[in-house]
């Protein structure tokens, strides 16, 4: 059977007593992760290639050799977990480097792994460290078979996340598919196998008030960048930063509960599911709409849709990035590359006579892109795959 990774959220109320310890975990991890920035920096710039994987490599072993001659009580911390974390997430930071020319606001969170076997969740609190006790919300008795917990501090509050494998979930097979296609005036498109056409839209009076209120704090924190050179410090900033964290904590935990509801009734009703892979920059460049696309998140949504669809064991297959779906008549298969202008075409018309939204028509090609790739896989590897029973488009 095959194992799924799941997660378990909790909020953490810790004494002042049980805070102090905590801090100096995140403490120690935070001076290690600060440590490695400014050794890999140091290093930069005294070569005169850039560095590769190995380098990376060596200058986190030299730089835990130092921390390692420090005196520490091992005994008491787990300061040997914290540095093979803080590794772990600098070389993914080396892997996969952040994209210049974004607009990143200075918050202190910061998240420690705790794989100890004797750090365990019972009767409503977290036990840690010679059984001190630190109360956990929501109520939960015991939790079985967690891999590794991690503890996340963000403005003030303390958060616990518990991670696990599970086994997949067996249900009933549909034998229907269905092809999502990005609209941007309509939200999501989709066409099933039965010829049905669907429209889901993101729309939440609440997060419209809140982006509107996250837009007025980015420009009182513009504005207080501009009068003041050491912006960071003033008691000001830091307070229009927490209140934008907080806005964005409020907008990202209402549209998640969204996401998942929609993901979850899509991965139960459908076998197979075919979105496309966006660039979400391309999209940005000259469209009108790209508020309304940050404020949606498709990104997000189709990460959701595949975590459910390896739940209940659903195909869920990406169209390549430059498939041009909008420009291919569903009917005839011929090509219209002035389709690409979104703003000049909203509607295919084709020489053989097919006449459809130009979404609509996306979404078709979509599906039977999926259905063609997943046939192909049937004959690649018929063990691994198995053809959803009355499935054609």
């Amino acid at each position: 059977m095959k194992k799924l990774l799941t997660t378990k959220n909790f909020r953490l109320y810790p004494t002042k007593e049980q805070k102090r310890l905590l801090d100096k975990e995140l403490k120690f991890y935070r001076h290690y992760f600060n440590a490695l920035k400014v050794a890999i920096a140091k290093r930069r710039e005294e070569s005169l290639i850039p560095l590769v994987e190995k380098d990376i490599i060596d200058v986190c072993r030299a730089t835990k050799e130092k921390i390692l001659k420090l005196d520490f009580d091992f005994k008491k911390y787990y300061y040997q977990s914290h540095i093979k974390f803080a590794t772990d997430n600098m070389m993914n930071a080396f892997k996969y480097p952040r994209k210049k020319g974004l607009k990143r606001y200075h918050l202190k969170k910061t998240t420690i792994k705790i794989d100890d076997p004797s750090c365990y969740v019972m009767l409503n609190h977290l036990y840690f460290k010679n059984n001190i006790k630190i109360k956990v919300r929501p109520k939960v008795e015991t939790l079985n078979g967690v891999s590794f917990y991690t503890i996340t501090k963000n403005r003030e509050k303390y958060y616990l996340t518990a991670v696990s494998f599970v086994d997949q979930i067996r249900v009933k097979k549909t034998g229907k598919g269905c092809g999502i296609d990005v609209g941007f005036r309509n939200g999501l498109i989709l066409f099933n196998t039965d010829g049905e056409v669907d429209e889901y839209k993101f729309q939440n009076c609440k997060v419209d008030r809140l982006f509107k209120q996250a837009e007025f704090y980015k420009k009182t924190i513009e504005h207080l960048e501009e009068q003041n050179k050491n912006y960071r410090v003033s008691k000001n900033y830091q307070k229009v930063t927490n209140k934008l964290a907080r806005t964005y904590e409020r907008i990202t935990n209402i549209r998640n509960h969204e996401y998942n509801l929609i993901s979850e009734a899509l991965a139960l009703k459908y076998d197979l599911i075919v979105v496309e892979d966006l660039e979400i920059e391309d999209i940005y460049k000259g469209n009108v709409k790209r508020y309304e696309i940050s404020k949606a998140s498709y990104g997000r949504f189709f990460d959701y849709l595949k975590n459910k669809c390896q739940k209940y064991g659903k195909y869920f297959i990406k169209v390549p990035r430059y498939y041009p779906s909008s420009q291919i008549c569903s009917e005839c298969g011929v090509v219209h590359k002035e389709m690409k202008n979104y703003r000049d075409r909203k509607m295919m018309i084709c020489e053989c006579g097919h006449k459809e939204d130009r979404d609509t028509n996306a979404a078709k090609n979509i599906l039977r892109y999926g259905l063609e790739e997943l046939r192909r896989r049937n004959q690649n590897s018929k063990d691994k795959y198995k053809k959803p029973k009355n499935m054609e488009l």
